[in-house]
């Protein structure tokens, strides 16, 4: 299967990109055509960059922060809080 591409429905600033690699490189636009088509079809892979590590340092809660209520909703809390004053 042929497909003919007309450079006139090409952006200027893409077939001007495409034109000055060709002249750089010695290469046909047809061939550095090509080449970018070929790029732009690789698959994506994972990211070169390692994974963010992070550093866990020693360190105590204050008194006042109960650790076993992480995951109670912010409105349990109030009431909770509610609570406790009125008993006071």
């Amino acid at each position: 299967m042929k497909t003919t591409i007309d450079l006139d429905d090409l952006d200027e600033d893409v077939l001007s990109a495409l034109q000055e690699q060709a002249d750089l490189l010695d290469l046909s636009l047809q061939q550095v055509f090509h080449d970018a088509l070929r790029r732009g079809m690789e698959p994506v892979g994972p990211s070169e960059r390692p994974a963010h590590e992070v550093t866990l340092l020693p360190g105590k809660f204050r008194p006042e922060i109960d650790q076993t209520k992480f995951n109670q909703p912010d409105t349990e809390f109030e009431e909770n809080d509610l609570a406790v004053r009125r008993s006071a």
